[in-house]
């Protein structure tokens, strides 16, 4: 993969049953200053930031303090009361946890009304027009980046402003109209998870950082930033990706301010599959208490369930055997005849952002002493580079060994 793509450096981790048994880096995480990739290189994480964020949230509600279903202005009263097609519109954080919250995502051109729509939303927009006919067609101005390579054209992608707060940055977003009713209809966002951070932090009554920066010490992640350009964060890589004749140069400055809950932090590939480990163990065991000297599970069984669990109208969406739950890509076991290949559960989560891609994979496995499977966690430090055929090869060498 590494050749395939040219890419300058990766990471990978794999742990089996919870036991790390493959930690390494190929490559330069800086090829000007010849810094070779290890274990410890820090890279950006891109999307996977969803899947930490959705733990935060999770937790709020463990505690009582958030409700998924309660409106969004219940804790971020500045956010627009919203309507779709003249009808009140309700947007839930369980809405926005599942991308069915019709928050927009990239624009090409950040005050452009013109501009190529997406395949998906195109296709939205018309069955809600079906169900709605008094309302004349109009056409969806933005784009779902979800799997699109033409993502990273988009202005809103190369933002170089600081925004102070997570409620600063609602301002690239909420005054704009939703691309479908909450609830129907799965849209891949980014600007979703800052509503998110939003409500976050007003229930956490704390910045949204330093409730991220308690929760990445509560999980072990010793290794795992926001990604402030001007911060000296140690073993962090350089960033690359290739210019329209496929040379290999730096990668633009962008600061990740506006999106630090659906984009915005670094980690190592130890710390992903450290995290791994945590969910997968909570989803075997349920037992938070770590009385077994097993590693903590951090969350409950209840809850990482929920997580893990296939919402209703994103079946075939955010992966094509699956569908998403709550911050995370989901594939459930199956098995629908005995002579076929056994699909395994499988969670995970891939990024794409400016100098990088991430993929992150929990795959479960039956057993009596948890955790049971494979967790592997992939880095690169350049653009477009598409992880998940190497991340389930990787996933499908090391599982025979968990059984």
């Amino acid at each position: 993969m590494k050749e395939e793509f040219g890419c300058p450096g990766v990471c990978v981790a794999v742990s089996v049953n919870g036991e790390t048994v493959w930690n390494e880096g190929f490559g330069f995480a800086d090829i000007e200053n010849g810094v070779v990739c290890s274990p410890e290189t820090v890279m950006r994480i891109a999307s996977i930031s969803k899947p930490l964020t959705a733990t935060a949230a999770a937790k709020l509600c463990e505690e009582g303090k958030l409700d998924l279903d309660a409106p969004i202005q219940t804790y971020v009263s500045s956010f627009p009361e919203k309507t779709f097609h003249g009808v009140p519109a309700t947007i839930t954080t369980r809405h926005l946890l599942s991308h069915l919250g019709g928050i927009r995502s990239y624009r090409k051109e950040p005050n452009s009304t013109e501009g190529k729509d997406d395949k998906e939303n195109i296709s939205n927009k018309k069955d809600n027009l079906k169900s709605n006919e008094q309302v004349q067609d109009q056409r969806v101005t933005f784009i779902d980046t979800s799997e699109s390579e033409s993502e990273f054209l988009c202005k809103e992608y190369l933002i170089k402003e600081h925004y102070e707060s997570v409620t600063d940055s609602l301002s690239l977003f909420k005054d704009d109209p939703l691309l479908s009713v909450p609830g129907n209809y799965y849209s891949y966002t980014t600007h979703g998870w800052t509503l998110i951070s939003a409500v976050i932090e007003h229930v956490a009554n704390q910045n949204f950082l330093d409730v991220m920066k308690k929760l990445f010490k509560d999980l072990g992640m010793e290794n795992t930033y926001a990604d402030f350009n001007e911060n000296i964060i140690h073993n962090r890589a350089r960033f690359y990706q290739r210019n329209k004749k496929g040379h290999l140069v730096n990668a633009p400055y962008v600061d990740n301010s506006y999106k630090w809950g659906g984009g915005g932090f670094l980690s190592t590939v130890g710390d992903l599959v450290h995290f791994g480990n945590c969910l997968l163990y909570a989803r075997q065991i349920g037992d938070t208490s770590n009385k077994t000297g097993s590693l903590p599970g951090f969350l409950q069984l209840e809850t990482v369930t929920e997580m893990w669990k296939i919402v209703a109208n994103t079946e075939g969406k955010g992966h094509k055997n699956g569908g998403y739950g709550l911050g995370w890509a989901v594939v459930p076991e199956k098995q629908q005849f005995g002579a076929c290949n056994h699909q395994f559960e499988t969670i995970l989560h891939s990024g794409a952002a400016i100098g990088c891609s991430s993929f992150l994979l929990i795959r479960l496995t039956a057993g009596t002493q948890p955790p049971k499977g494979v967790v592997v966690a992939l880095l690169v430090n350049l653009q477009e580079v598409h992880l998940e055929k190497t991340a389930m090869a990787v996933a499908a060498s090391f599982q025979k060994c968990s059984l």
